[in-house]
């Protein structure tokens, strides 16, 4: 039975369906081998679990993780907790180079200046994520200046509190759950 506090999939995000139809992201197997492409556009529920995506978790030296609350202008998961950041994988990229550029698109960080590294991959298989995720760790006690369209305000916390959170209701994106139980046991 799902958690109270989360909030499943059930629709991909459309703000900006101009630039979403010219996004192309590749279609993979379940062994996370490139078989194909689809339009962002045209991803529904069926097919989400067959692309990829990155998801990054800033910690600081108190060990705490930096946790935004989306905007509530986001179609999916309006002012719901979120990773650091995050986003699909685009077709021809890689998940090192996904996260260096959704780092810099969210938080306004230079990914080339950081010690961002990855520290595994989840898939919907076997982990049960909504798509094969690769997970990003970057240390650092700096504050992002992140982007107002994609975050509403943040707030440090440590992994076993935003469990917490999460398990006591509180709506938060799908997958941050488990991810941050995998951050708790990888770190």
């Amino acid at each position: 039975m799902p958690f109270a506090g989360i909030i499943k999939f059930n629709m991909v995000e459309r703000l900006n369906s101009e630039k979403l139809e010219e996004e192309f992201l590749d279609v993979v197997d379940d062994s996370d081998t490139v078989v194909g492409k689809v339009l962002r556009s045209e991803i529904d529920c069926e097919n989400f679990r067959k692309v990829r995506s990155v998801a990054g978790f800033i910690i600081n030296s108190k060990n705490q993780v930096w946790i935004p609350r989306r905007s509530p202008s986001k179609r999916l998961f309006p002012q719901c907790l979120d990773m650091s950041f995050a986003g699909y994988v685009k077709s021809g990229e890689d998940y090192d180079d996904a996260a260096k550029r959704e780092m810099q698109e969210e938080l306004h960080m230079d990914p080339e200046n950081t010690n961002l590294i990855r520290i595994g991959k989840l898939s919907p298989g076997k982990e049960g994520v909504s798509s094969f995720i690769g997970v990003y760790l970057l240390r650092s006690d700096q504050w992002p200046s992140y982007n107002t369209s994609d975050f509403s305000g943040a707030s440090w916390m440590s992994l076993r509190e935003l469990i917490g959170t999460i398990m006591d209701g509180e709506k938060a994106k799908s997958d941050l759950l488990i991810l941050a139980r995998f951050l708790l046991s990888n770190l």
